[in-house]
């Protein structure tokens, strides 16, 4: 009972608690399962004839039943608001003419002068087959208004046969025994079953005149019923009608929940989503055919919806109905759910508002169903961290990952085609078929690979993920890329060894490209005595696992993705970054630089300007050269830069390049204060066709152009010319290109069905040449042109093409054989669909996808997708030979090259790189930049080397000097063990800690090769001034006779410094980057360095009146030397701390040692350094 309310009413309680109370609903079932039996209970007694005279029994149920009925009928009279009213409606009435039937018997019980003709028991007898009528109580059982309706016309219906046969059951009987026929007799003793027969001829057919009433008031009765059915019936059929009407075939509920799992998808559903999703979800590779898509939608579908619905119509159905609201989340089964999908509009002209209802209603799923996997779609990354704390398992953040694709396609030529053939699924037999055109059947053979989640059965356990890769490779063309671990997806050494699991069968799950799902479910099919054949011949050949002790490597834990909540945990904090970030730029926005106004921005001079007015007015650089122009602004400026900046390029010693944007109008404020940190970024304010605009980005000398569509809630009268600005500029760049060279031009679309308007510009020989498409591209034309060829050769085309559609059953399924999309050129945004309809059954490939493109924050060695050029070596070699020898890399490396910094040689040592080398290797320390040192310092380290690294030889040299390179050379070939040496030659790998001077040292050994041709040829390593500059592992020949291959490495910086004390120094030789730390906070203990030591050389070298102590007053002495006069405070502080740091790390201010000698391995912070 719901509770009394102070100062309520005690009637109005009463009726609350008949009306929303569970006790209320409690007495209503009971009165309707009541009701039912009492009406059946009547037609038993009577069922052969009247039954006048009836059992005790019988009596004290009749009338137990009746005193219930009565005692519910007075406690609603009383409740009632107007009680008079409630006594006179129809039901009410019905109800107490049924109880006075029990009350009259108790009376004539009570009676000896009453007899069986009597008018109290003749009305008793008449009023009991009003009873029936109280079985319409049975239609509150009813769940919708249809049903309601349908029940109501039933029990309408019956009510009506069963009480008419029970009124001339009771009229029509012969209270006195008459011996003559009933026509004399004026009566007729009739069975219920022959009434009930009686009733439906005559209301049905007027009758058969088989059986007729004699009595007049049995008369009577038939003919008020035949009336009133005639009445009655066709105004509750009419009902049923007008509710069907108002009903359409989305107001239904799912009804197949037991047969088939079902997923849900809800939020913004357009036509343009759902065929790209259903052709993924329901694709035989993805084994979902037993599945069905329930989509619950706040609007009836539209006319292209429907379209899809049809194709698809015996697996979706269309549920219209919010999903904040409960009724409807039941109509869609939410609690039988095997997934749910929430979309968010991504034109939407307010990206935070339709971020807010995708978490509204990610919380209305998850209050539902607490364990279905949700995955939510967002515009906005900062509201990811929040939309997991909300409940969603994982998230799709649509502008981040566009735009941080788009930010690497710049660099990563054809990226965009890449990930979508992974993602897209088709048919492993695609290959089998025969086109006219080569780079068609190599390209088709590549596109049937996918991403796929590989069980890997526990007989690999042991193996190392290196031997994983070569075995699967080789016996089922599959490559394992990560694997996934209790802290999410995660990338592994090489050398990572495979442990068994709590699963019996399994020993982990990894993420790999393979050919179709055949391929992945043949790894549980691999005989165990393969696996232990070839566990057998690693044993055999010795190979080194001494990486195995990594403290990394240890830490990573693989999983079967049953730890959702600490991986979901994982995800969160990587979407965290992103968050605190803006957080940082809202709170230096307060801070920014404030004019007073009143000045025109054109007429203020630039020193006067804010930095947002700068970025607006100014434009760009005119020696501006080798940036990237973007037409238009990402919807995710800040990721679509950091992306770019974050990834520096493997062939340029620059970090990265500038970026100019063009586009009709700014960013916003906001916005740009996300832009702050990032450099050389620039705005120029006019439209990509027209030719001025273009000139004043200094297009010819771009390195990349990128081209963003300008899709908006707008409407078209076509919505397909969404992309028509895109591809209006795409056609004016190549135009006024054709003349210069072409630069990597990417363009963005949001219809798929747009990409054959841009392959035209293939079919254009004139365009072909300065659009630059690759060569086995330009050699054809597009499917879609015409051609001039026989009769056979266009029929085999076509076959080609028919076959094709066929297999693959997706609308956009020719479009990965567009020109544009096969040379990687055109980003669609169907990407993102595939990607959620993967997300079912390959739960976190959002998380791959991020880390495959942008890396992990805490991976040293910043493993993610890179594009370099293959060595001369791997020329003409077939794609599995190459990636078999680049496999072999580790296993070939002969000695190893530690080298470190002369100035720090302790702190510049990186313990994991001790650990993993042990003494599996021949191995020599070299201490690089002794010229910078102390000299006097050198038999000292010397002696420390010998106590603590035993019998590690080690070796002071200078590279920039070219001191003592021969004698590396040497040892390298009296230490190196390589088995084929005189033939083969030797592999040494250089390794340390950022910026020692890895990459100068293996360009230093060619100028000193004994070969003319290496000697002379251009430098192979990477190398510049700032850590972080070589990113992969390059195999860089050095020496012809004997062959000396050395491997540059990465440099991998210690996980934890161990003291402040060791990281400054690191700082100050610059093996960290200097915005890490800060620029100004390392010049200043560069400042309290050269004091400590009483070194004033500085003094003498910048002609300063003395020393001082003073960072700030160093600052100013130094401005004009470093051109920072006229410049805002804080770039005069950043160029002055940059140009002292500059003069420190080349020797101006004297040559130190930094670390104290006494002790070798833990740096006293009250050591002091040696001069």
């Amino acid at each position: 009972m719901v509770k009394r309310i102070t100062g309520e009413p005690l009637r109005e309680w009463v009726q609350r608690n008949l009306e929303s109370s569970l006790i209320g609903s409690t007495i209503r079932t009971i009165m309707a399962v009541l009701s039912t039996f009492q009406a059946l209970f009547h037609v038993s007694l009577n069922w052969s004839g009247l039954r006048i005279e009836t059992v005790q029994w019988m009596k004290e149920v009749d009338f137990s039943i009746n005193m219930v009925f009565t005692l519910e009928y007075l406690v609603r009279v009383y409740a009632a608001f107007d009680r008079l009213e409630y006594i006179f409606d129809f039901f009410p009435v019905i109800e107490f003419a049924v109880v006075l039937p029990s009350w009259f018997d108790l009376i004539s019980a009570h009676t000896n002068s009453m007899t069986n003709t009597s008018t109290l028991p003749q009305a008793s007898r008449m009023l009991r087959p009003l009873r029936f009528i109280r079985i319409f109580r049975l239609v509150q059982f009813a769940k919708s208004s249809l049903q309601q309706q349908a029940w109501a016309a039933i029990l309408t219906i019956v009510s009506i046969v069963f009480t008419t046969a029970g009124l001339l059951q009771a009229t029509e009987a012969c209270l006195v025994p008459c011996d003559g026929d009933h026509k004399t007799c004026q009566c007729w003793d009739l069975s219920f079953p022959n009434l009930l027969y009686f009733v439906m001829v005559s209301i049905s057919t007027l009758g058969y005149g088989d059986i007729a009433p004699v009595s007049t008031s049995g008369k009577f009765i038939v003919a008020f019923v035949i009336l009133f059915t005639f009445i009655v019936v066709p105004i509750q059929l009419t009902r049923i009608q007008e509710t069907i009407t108002s009903h359409t075939d989305y107001s239904s509920a799912y009804s197949e929940a037991r047969l088939h799992p079902h997923i849900i998808i809800t939020g913004y559903v357009n036509a343009d989503t759902l065929p790209i999703f259903f052709s993924e979800f329901f694709h035989p590779s993805n084994v979902n055919w037993n599945e069905r898509v329930v989509i619950l939608n706040a609007s009836p579908p539209t006319p292209e919806i429907n379209k899809v619905l049809h194709s698809y119509d015996s697996k979706a159905q269309y549920i219209v109905g919010s999903p904040l609201l409960d009724e409807d989340l039941s109509r869609a089964v939410l609690s039988d759910a095997s997934a749910c999908y929430v979309l968010v509009n991504r034109q939407s002209s307010r990206p935070q508002h339709a971020d807010q209802c995708c978490a509204l209603i990610t919380i209305a799923l998850r209050r539902g169903n607490p364990t279905c996997p949700i995955y939510t779609q967002i515009i906005n990354s900062r509201n990811a961290a929040t939309l997991l704390n909300m409940g969603a398992s994982d998230v799709v953040v649509v502008g981040m990952l566009k735009f941080s694709i788009l930010g690497r396609s710049c660099q990563v030529k054809g990226l965009p085609t890449l990930l979508l053939n992974l993602l897209a699924q088709c048919n492993s037999d695609l290959d089998s078929h025969h086109s006219s055109l080569q780079w068609q059947r190599q390209y088709l053979h590549g596109y049937i690979h996918g991403i796929f989640i590989v069980d890997i059965p526990r007989t690999f356990s042991g193996l190392t993920f290196g031997d994983l890769i070569r075995f699967l490779y080789d016996k089922a063309s599959i490559i394992p890329l990560a694997i996934l671990t209790e802290d999410g997806v995660r990338f592994v050494d090489m050398e990572f060894k495979l442990g068994a699991m709590a699963d019996p069968n399994l020993c982990c799950k990894v993420y790999a490209i393979a050919k179709g799902l055949t391929a992945v479910e043949g790894v549980m099919k691999i005989p165990p005595e393969q696996i232990l054949s070839y566990r057998k011949g690693i044993r055999r050949q010795g190979k080194s696992v001494s990486s195995n002790g990594l403290l990394e490597m240890k830490k990573i834990k693989p999983s079967l993705g049953h730890e959702v909540e600490q991986i979901r945990q994982s995800l969160i904090n990587m979407y965290t970054v992103a968050e605190d970030y803006d957080m940082e730029a809202a709170l230096g926005g307060i801070e920014r630089d404030t004019t007073d106004g009143t000045q025109p921005v054109e007429e203020r001079h630039p020193n006067q300007m804010t930095e947002y007015e700068r970025f607006v007015s100014l434009g760009t650089p005119e020696e501006i050269a080798d940036h990237i122009v973007v037409c238009g602004f990402p919807s995710d400026t800040y990721h679509f830069i950091r992306t770019i900046r974050e990834v520096p390029l493997v062939d340029d010693n620059t970090a990265s390049p500038p970026v100019v944007f063009l586009a009709s109008t700014p960013i916003d404020e906001r916005e740009f204060e996300r832009l702050r940190g990032f450099c050389d970024v620039y705005f120029v304010q006019g439209s990509p066709v027209n030719f001025g605009d273009l000139k004043k980005t200094n297009i010819r000398s771009a390195i990349s152009v990128l081209i963003l569509t300008q899709a908006s809630e707008a409407q078209y009268s076509d919505p397909n010319m969404v992309d028509a600005d895109a591809i209006t500029i795409v056609r004016y760049i190549v135009e006024i290109s054709q003349r210069t060279r072409m630069p990597n031009l990417v363009v963005e679309l949001d219809k798929s069905s747009n990409v054959k308007l841009l392959s035209s510009l293939a079919n254009d020989q004139r365009s072909c040449s300065v659009f630059g498409l690759p060569a086995l591209v330009v050699r054809s034309v597009s499917y879609r042109s015409p051609r001039r060829e026989s009769v056979a050769t266009a029929a085999r085309r076509d076959s080609f093409w028919a076959s094709l559609d066929e297999s693959e059953g997706q609308t956009d399924a020719t479009f990965v054989l567009e020109e544009f999309v096969a040379s990687g050129r055109v980003f669609m945004n169907s990407m993102i669909d595939s990607l959620m309809s993967e997300c079912y059954r390959k739960p976190w490939i959002t998380q791959f996808l991020h880390l495959l493109i942008d890396g992990s924050i805490d991976d040293l060695e910043e493993r993610r997708l890179f594009q370099v050029e293959a060595p001369d070596e791997l020329i003409a070699l077939k794609y599995g030979e190459c990636f078999r020898k680049f496999l072999d890399m580790m296993d070939s490396v002969d000695v190893l090259i530690e080298v470190r910094d002369a100035r720090i040689p302790w702190s510049s040592a990186n313990p994991i790189l001790e650990e993993a080398f042990s003494k599996s290797k021949p191995r020599l320390v070299v201490f690089n930049k002794s010229d910078l040192a102390n000299s006097n310092m050198q038999q000292k380290v010397e002696r420390q080397c010998a106590q603590e690294l035993g019998t590690v030889d080690c070796l002071f040299t200078s590279v920039t000097k070219g001191k003592r390179l021969q004698a590396i050379l040497q040892w390298c070939n009296k230490r190196s063990g390589a088995q084929f040496k005189s033939t083969a030659g030797s592999m040494v790998m250089v390794v340390g800690i950022p910026n020692v001077g890895k990459s100068s040292l293996i360009n230093e050994f060619r100028r000193l090769s004994n070969s003319q041709k290496l000697s002379k040829g251009r430098k192979r390593a990477t190398v510049g001034p700032t850590p972080g500059v070589t990113v992969r592992n390059d195999i860089i020949k050095v020496n012809d006779k004997p062959a000396v291959y050395v491997v540059d490495t990465p440099g991998v910086m210690l996980p934890n410094i161990p003291s402040a004390e060791t990281g400054m120094r690191l700082a100050l030789t610059g093996a960290i980057k200097d915005d890490v730390v800060g620029t100004e906070l390392i010049a200043d203990y560069m400042l309290f360095t050269l004091n400590q030591l009483k070194s004033t050389r500085y003094v003498d070298a910048l002609k300063l009146p003395g020393p001082t102590d003073n960072i700030g007053e160093l600052f100013q002495f130094v401005y004009k030397r470093c051109g920072a006069l006229g410049k805002e405070p804080d770039v005069q502080n950043r160029l002055a701390a940059q140009f002292l740091l500059q003069e420190f790390r080349r020797g101006a201010f004297g040559n130190f040692t930094l670390d104290p000698i006494e002790t070798a391995k833990k740096s006293s912070a009250n050591s002091t350094p040696q001069p």
